[in-house]
């Protein structure tokens, strides 16, 4: 469709995306992402997923003993992990209760 002259985001509204859910330039990107994948692997490069793939993702933050900041910010991390914890264990036995009767 691009080739044949249709803007980015006259395909997005022709295939039924709705563009107002985007930012402005994203049917570009994805549309020039589209046609580089395709000119190098073809229609088979297409059909895949590869966003993400072979991605090491952010890289963790190192815990500094003596910074008093990132012992605060390991201390709310780890407080806030315990409530989870908690509210997780207590969702476990009620749903265990109400199994049981």
């Amino acid at each position: 469709m691009n080739l044949e002259g249709k803007s980015p985001s006259a395909i997005f509204v022709a295939l039924g995306i709705d563009v107002s859910l985007f930012l402005p330039g994203y049917p570009k990107k994805c549309i020039t992402r589209w046609k580089k994948i395709f000119h190098k692997e073809g229609k088979e490069g297409l059909k895949e997923e590869k966003r993400g793939k072979n991605a090491k993702g952010r890289p963790k933050k190192k815990f500094e003993p003596n910074d008093i900041n990132s012992v605060l910010a390991r201390l709310a991390y780890l407080e806030a992990e315990n409530d989870f914890l908690k509210k997780l264990h207590a969702l476990a036995d009620l749903k265990e209760k109400k199994g049981t009767r």
